[in-house]
């Protein structure tokens, strides 16, 4: 091999591995400022009595390890592909077209991020990043033809859509349940998403709902606060101030609502459906959603380009070449089409105790029950059953199905079983399915695993049902 294709190979690596730097201290950057926003906000939430989730003891605890974790969904979905897409300039052979290319990405992004509050600051790490590529691959060439680049482009598209219409058929679930539940490195997999993502999320969540919001009006002189529903609390307590996400300040004849980062809008009343509907307008992240939801869709096929374009980096024959990329790409669509329609079809049969034998057909049962929103009195010793099951996938469906079956004297006492259960996703299901059936009358046996469930996203799913209610727990 001559030193020159190594020099230029070791090139390319190095300036990957800048912009991925680049692009996680960036969003480590991000995840640690909504850190801060959940730490003042939960703060004064509590300073009002009230339990906020996770709570500050919780954060306070959480550490930079924590966070850096959180922060790589966003360098997962987002700095990955837009490393690739750098990639894929390098396809390029005169600098003008690299420099056409990679500023009609920067030209999306600034105009997607318009009116958000990284409108300036991701474009602008982003542009640093394309920069530094730039420069450190200036001389840097990956050989590829027309036309293998367009049957690669092609099969990434594919990937992409393949992967939008398979969650049309809860792609993700399945994948969830049939391919990562019960083995060990999947079920690490689930537990760092169910563990990390409240934290990521929260970044591109309006702030109410499970993430509950705080308006502080001076002026408001009734209770310490005013639930005005979906989690958004009203206060004119002096010491929710510095931690609430809205102010309402009156401008003269104008009545004014402030979000956090100084933007304004007019409010025609301070009614809570109201502040409710224009504190939403006012949540400055939407068009950063919506790049990591066209992300997701676009991640398979990101990877299959930075493999075509890697294997092409390395590899001298251009058929090795072709049949690896082909083969792989082919795989991945035919992958993501298997998993979407299995358990599609409707229960022919009654379900016995010998489903639970098959996993697969105890899947399939669980998914048409649960699409029907009807589980059979016939069923119900089955779903009960689910609940002793080897299989977390077969446990969680089996909690789920209780819920979709209602009252029966039994499941009450099985599902607070479940509420003890080592795998979060089940404990989640069972208190979810606790409430389907009781109601209000559940919040009262959910409120300890609220306080004390080890997993983030277990408390923030029962902290929605209190919501659902009307409720916010409080100390009183």
């Amino acid at each position: 091999m001559p030193d020159s294709l190594k020099i230029c190979r070791t090139r390319i690596l190095f300036a990957v591995l800048v912009s991925l730097v680049l692009y996680g201290a960036y969003f480590f950057h991000l995840v640690r400022h909504e850190h801060k926003v959940l730490l003042t906000r939960n703060g004064a939430l509590e300073s009002l009595g009230l339990l906020a989730v996770p709570g500050t003891d919780f954060l306070n605890s959480l550490g930079t390890v924590f966070l850096l974790k959180s922060a790589l969904f966003f360098l997962i979905l987002l700095g990955v592909v837009l490393v690739v897409l750098q990639l894929l300039s390098l396809c390029f052979r005169r600098s003008w077209l690299r420099i056409v290319f990679l500023s009609a990405i920067l030209g999306g992004l600034f105009f997607l991020l318009h009116g958000d509050r990284v409108a300036i600051a991701f474009p602008l790490v982003t542009a640093l990043s394309f920069a530094t590529f730039f420069i450190l691959t200036l001389d840097a060439h990956i050989p590829m033809s027309r036309k293998h680049l367009a049957v690669f482009l092609g099969l990434c598209l594919v990937a992409s859509l393949s992967l939008f219409l398979g969650e049309k058929k809860n792609f993700f679930i399945k994948a969830r349940d049939r391919l990562l539940f019960d083995c060990a490195f999947g079920n690490r997999v689930i537990s760092y998403y169910y563990t990390y993502s409240p934290l990521a999320a929260a970044v591109i969540s309006p702030a109410q709902g499970v993430y509950q919001g705080l308006v502080y009006q001076g002026t408001y002189n009734g209770r310490p606060f005013q639930h005005l529903g979906n989690g958004l609390v009203l206060s004119g307590r002096k010491s929710v101030e510095k931690g609430a996400d809205f102010r309402v300040e009156q401008n003269g004849q104008e009545t004014v609502l402030i979000n956090r980062y100084g933007e304004r809008i007019s409010v025609a009343s301070t009614d809570a459906k109201t502040l409710r509907a224009e504190a939403e307008r006012l949540f400055a992240m939407k068009g950063f959603k919506q790049l990591t939801r066209i992300s997701l869709y676009a991640f398979p096929a990101g990877l299959l380009m930075g493999l075509f374009l890697g294997v092409r980096l390395f590899a001298e024959s251009a058929r090795v070449f072709l049949g690896v990329g082909v083969s792989v790409g082919l795989a991945g669509v035919i992958l993501i089409a298997v998993i979407s329609f299995q358990g599609s079809h409707r229960l022919e049969t009654k379900p016995g105790k010998d489903l639970l034998n098959d996993k697969g057909r105890a899947l399939a049962a669980a998914y048409a029950f649960y699409e029907q929103d009807r589980l059979p009195e016939e069923a119900l010793p089955m779903a009960q059953d689910m609940l002793k099951a080897d299989s977390v996938a077969i446990r969680y469906w089996g909690a789920k199905l209780l819920g979709v079956h209602g009252f029966n004297s039994t499941s009450p006492a099985l599902l607070i079983e479940c509420l003890e259960d080592p795998s979060p996703n089940v404990r989640y299901a069972a208190a979810l399915s606790i409430y389907r059936i009781l109601g209000e009358a559940s919040l009262r046996i959910l409120l300890p695993s609220l306080l004390e469930d080890p997993n983030w996203y277990v408390r923030c799913m029962i902290f929605s049902k209190f919501l659902q209610s009307g409720t916010i727990p409080h100390r009183a």
